[in-house]
């Protein structure tokens, strides 16, 4: 499986990588970079540990999956959402209240 190194945090020794079969992007996982010696592990020893947690199972996972049959079985458990309710409008003196509203008081207000 080829692989990229995507972007690279020093503050937290960890390394982005995405994974890649036959120019297909598989995956990207987040990977912190093991401290040997006091020293991140690179070179050869980086590739191999990349290459050590590359996800190969999931390509494993995509050909399981589309030889598959009966999920239709499984996409009738699926629960539909709830309808959704919408409130009605308020009104003030028979004007609808919105975000815009604006109103005019022609004589002094007293707030309690």
């Amino acid at each position: 499986m080829d692989y990229r190194i995507i972007s690279a945090d020093a503050a937290i020794g960890q390394i982005q990588v995405t994974y890649s079969n036959a120019g297909e992007d598989i995956a990207t996982y987040a990977i912190d970079v093991p401290v040997i010696d006091g020293a991140f592990l690179t070179g050869d020893a980086l590739a191999a540990e990349i290459q050590l947690r590359s996800p190969v199972w999931l390509l494993e996972r995509k050909a399981a999956v589309a030889a598959a049959t009966g999920f239709d079985a499984i996409h009738a458990l699926v629960e539909q959402p709830a309808t959704t309710i919408t409130p009605e409008t308020p009104y003030i003196h028979g004007v609808p209240v919105t975000q815009s509203t604006t109103f005019s008081v022609a004589s002094p207000v007293t707030v309690l």
